[in-house]
């Protein structure tokens, strides 16, 4: 009977094994093979205007590797009539935690970023 076993290495590992063989020349890294199967990763955070009333959306970051920090953009061209910009939330539009522009963001999987958006001052509050 042949033994269907398999062996699961630990990412640490693999990750070794990968410095290991593109320091003796046995990998490259412009092969696609570079990333050992098991790591995560590359990454991609995407912006998403929710709500905006004009303005292009900021450009995705794209190829990031796991648990690589990005300074998250600002608004750019994005505005919403009666609003200012408070930042970005994570995987939701409605998540409870609002991320500043030019902080810092640990990218551990792909994520779609929401514009979150304040009244500005005397602003009439209506839901759009």
């Amino acid at each position: 009977m042949k033994s269907t076993k398999q062996w699961r290495v630990p990412a640490a590992l693999a990750a070794l094994a990968l410095t290991l063989a593109l320091a003796m020349g046995l990998a490259s890294c412009d092969t696609p093979t570079s990333v050992p199967p098991g790591v995560p990763g590359p990454h991609t955070v995407t912006f998403y205007g929710y709500r905006s009333t004009e303005g292009a959306v900021t450009e995705a970051i794209a190829d990031i590797g796991h648990g690589t920090a990005i300074t998250l953009p600002g608004p750019g061209a994005l505005t919403r009539t009666a609003h200012a910009f408070a930042g970005w939330r994570a995987g939701s539009p409605v998540a409870e935690t609002v991320l500043k522009a030019d902080a810092d963001f640990i990218v551990n999987a792909s994520v779609t970023m929401y514009a979150a958006w304040n009244a500005a001052e005397g602003a009439r509050r209506h839901n759009l």
